[in-house]
């Protein structure tokens, strides 16, 4: 029994491995649309592009009611007026789904009411109500009680939910959700751990972004009495701080190499060329200390030891099943201690560990689980198909 199915997203669905999955999955026995930013994530669906940058026409008289909704917490108000969620209710006004998944309640709320109660499962990317940075300004206040908001709108029409960790899916059941927990790992690869290189070849791939201690791991690095390199594979999603790391690597001279960002399919492969994956995470907001990150799983196949910070989840699985170092605390020093103490026999047993792991703490089974998940939202069964 063929069914339709919804995905959306705020977000480039063809760049967000976790929303693919969902597609892959759903499009084998239903017809999908897809409705997010950027190009079709898949050539069976039906796709919605939006505009992330989009506008709506507007006057002096409406853009004094917009402040004064935002300054006032008018937050229903607000949330309607966003460009892109008037595209998406436009676009989607008139169509008839029988099931949607929804990536991050953003994407629910936006449409539920063109939707209407069919079943709607969200997937929760983040821990909503942790993203902001408190920094104590009033801005920073409004944008956490909106996100709350936002979050307790959807509770009561979610017909299911999952979470990318199980400390988040615990905080979440708090809320009133009980999320399944599908982590972001990626599927089994069949590689090897390689020889330890001498020096000890460290890396980090990821977005640059200030806030993820990338400053600190530069200078580590330069600090350190063990002999190491580090390859930093970042995409350049904020251009001046990653010019400021430019330099950085510059500075440090033949121990930092700056690198472009190398495609999804292609990471892999290319860190298991390295020795150690480095990922100490300063817990700014309560999202950033609840972390587990794609590219923690990512350094697990690619075979290599670890050193993280004491974020719980990414500290846990690392002790768990013997990845390598979990430093005493967020700072440079603590990293600089932890790079000190490592030897070419810790490494080699570091990356062992994960080749050990690496079914265990693999995404092979997400398949299965997002198939379960479309056939509780359909009605149907493999079975039936």
């Amino acid at each position: 029994m063929t069914a339709s199915v919804l995905v959306s997203s705020f977000t480039d669905i063809s760049k967000d491995p976790r929303a693919i999955k969902q597609v892959e999955a759903a499009v084998e026995r239903h017809a999908v649309t897809t409705c997010s930013f950027g190009p079709p994530p898949h050539p069976s669906v039906e796709h919605i592009e939006l505009d992330p940058a989009g506008s709506y026409p507007t006057n002096r008289v409406m853009q004094q009611v917009d402040a004064f909704a935002r300054k006032r917490e008018i937050f229903r108000w607000t949330h309607d007026r966003i460009p892109y969620v008037r595209e998406a209710r436009r676009a989607l006004r008139g169509r008839r789904f029988d099931a949607v998944i929804a990536n991050n309640a953003d994407a629910a709320l936006a449409v539920r009411p063109v939707v209407g109660g069919v079943p709607m499962h969200i997937d929760l990317h983040e821990y909503f109500p942790g993203l902001v940075f408190d920094d104590g300004t009033a801005e920073a206040r409004r944008q956490q009680r909106y996100l709350d908001w936002l979050l307790r709108r959807v509770v009561p029409f979610t017909t299911s939910s999952s979470a990318v960790s199980p400390l988040i899916a615990q905080r979440y059941r708090s809320l009133g959700l009980d999320p399944e927990v599908i982590t972001n790992a990626g599927p089994s690869l069949a590689l090897a751990p390689g020889e330890v290189g001498s020096p000890i070849r460290l890396v980090h791939s990821g977005n640059a972004q200030p806030g993820r201690g990338l400053r600190q791991l530069v200078r580590a690095v330069t600090r350190t009495r063990t002999d190491v390199t580090l390859d930093l594979y970042l995409v350049p999603n904020d251009v001046r701080f990653h010019t400021e790391l430019s330099g950085l690597a510059a500075e440090a001279g033949e121990r930092v190499a700056l690198h472009p960002p190398v495609p999804r399919e292609a990471l892999v492969p290319t860190l298991n060329g390295r020795d150690v994956g480095v990922f100490v995470l300063p817990p700014t907001t309560e999202n950033g200390e609840l972390a587990l990150p794609n590219k923690f799983f990512d350094f697990v196949q690619a075979r290599l030891a670890v050193i993280v910070g004491p974020s719980p989840e990414m500290a846990d699985l690392t002790r768990r099943h013997g990845l390598g170092v979990v430093t005493d605390d967020f700072t440079e020093d603590a990293l600089v201690a932890a790079l000190d103490q490592l030897t070419p026999e810790g490494v080699r047993a570091g990356k062992q560990a994960a080749d050990h792991a690496a079914v265990a703490l693999s995404g092979d089974a997400h398949r299965s689980q997002w198939e379960g998940i479309l056939e509780r939202l359909t009605g149907t069964t493999t079975a039936s198909a």
